[in-house]
């Protein structure tokens, strides 16, 4: 798991990647197809490509299946994958379509980027979730085309037979005008009519246009009933490229950026909870220490509070770790010892923060201890003042670095 998580092996790998997809790229010139270099380089790449599926499947421990089921099934699966192919043709060997298709295999390396680099991650996972919902819009830009199609064929049909005698062939033509692709002159040959602007398309009714292929021999498109719509072309044309050229457009792009927000926010909240479990695993950690540590037992046994048996005030004795703390900060003794003075009937100055061991030789105090841990104050003194040891532990933490 160290090695997996190290930065330098996974820089590795991503250097491997990289440089796998450039060889793909090398190889397809012909006098670089049988270089030693590139094939040696090869073989390396899929000795560590081999090893990064080794540890990771080692890292399941005695349950090496996990590899293949836990979060990262999907890569682990197109991993392996990818490695045992590669094996599979390095044994079999091959020539012709068989090494084609081996560096398409390896080419599918680059993939792999995408869930070493975050960044490309996010951006993929985005774009995933924002084509789910591109789904409806695909639905409603069909419906939009297909009443435009419709439209087209009863008003253009007679003129413009090459661009709108069918359904079918109405629907391609608007995906052209859609993309913008002379989208003007197909309006114009409906605007003028064939026989005025023919686009290069359409010749005179009159004239012979037959085609002939080695296919056989097909007839042209004539201009046999040219009709003029400049009114009915303009307008039609004009709404069309609106929504489908800039609206349906603008739905497809908000869609893939609320997908990625999405995605971001995902991934936020992924990184927030691995982050608290990591806080919380190391705070469990330190607690353990904390009670195995001696450090945290008095420092002299005091012959009173033995004699109080184990239930007795021995367990809120200053310990080592807290007179550290207070020689470390003395705003914080201060104002400790000002909550303390209402709490205990004690003046601020009979409580010295910079020595703490006056705490067990002030007067008040209960046996040895002293006003700090009194119990002449009460349950309630007893518990304010072993929070606010707690909070004055936390904030030495949180500002200097304290113990």
């Amino acid at each position: 798991q160290r090695i997996l998580q190290n930065t330098w092996f996974n820089g590795t790998i991503i250097a491997c990647i990289v440089i796998a997809g450039a060889n793909v790229g090398v190889q397809s010139y012909p006098d670089m197809e049988d270089n030693t270099v590139l094939k040696v380089a090869d073989d390396i790449i899929l000795a560590l490509f081999t090893l990064e599926v080794i540890f990771k499947i080692l890292e399941q421990g005695r349950y090496p299946y996990k590899y293949f089921t836990n979060q990262d099934k999907e890569w682990n699966i197109f991993d392996f994958t990818i490695v045992g192919i590669a094996y599979v043709f390095m044994v079999a060997g091959g020539s012709g379509s068989s090494v084609s298709f081996l560096r398409l295999l390896r080419l599918l390396r680059l993939l792999k980027l995408l869930n070493k680099i975050k960044q490309l991650n996010i951006i993929v996972h985005g774009l995933a979730t924002g084509l789910q919902h591109c789904v409806y819009i695909f639905v409603l830009m069909m419906i939009v085309f297909y009443m435009f199609a419709v439209i087209a064929v009863i008003f253009f049909g007679d003129n413009d037979p090459a661009h709108f005698g069918n359904i079918a062939v109405a629907m391609l033509t608007l995906f052209r005008c859609s993309t913008l692709e002379d989208w003007t002159d197909v309006m114009y040959i409906n605007m003028y009519g064939c026989d005025e602007y023919d686009s290069g398309l359409y010749s005179p009714a009159n004239v012979s246009s037959l085609i002939y292929t080695q296919f056989g021999t097909f007839q042209g498109y004539d201009c046999y009933r040219p009709k003029a719509q400049p009114i009915i072309a303009a307008v039609y044309f004009g709404l069309f490229v609106l929504v489908s050229a800039f609206v349906m457009l603008s739905l497809f792009v908000g869609a893939v950026c609320n997908g990625m927000n999405a995605a971001v926010e995902d991934m936020a909240a992924e990184d927030e909870k691995m982050s608290r479990e990591r806080r919380d695993e190391k705070q469990q950690m330190f607690q353990r220490k904390a009670l195995e540590n001696p450090k945290l037992r008095s420092d002299e046994p005091d012959s009173a509070d033995s004699a109080n048996g184990p239930g007795g005030d021995s367990m809120l004795k200053p310990t080592s770790s807290l007179n550290n703390l207070l020689d470390a900060g003395k705003s914080v003794g201060r104002g400790l010892s000002r909550r303390m003075s209402k709490l205990g009937g004690v003046s601020s100055a009979t409580v010295s923060p910079t020595n703490p061991e006056e705490l067990s030789e002030s007067p008040g105090s209960s046996g040895s201890v002293g006003p700090f841990f009194s119990n002449d104050s009460g349950g309630n003194g007893e518990a304010l003042a072993i929070e606010s040891v707690a909070e004055a532990e936390l904030d030495a933490k949180d500002g200097g670095g304290g113990e």
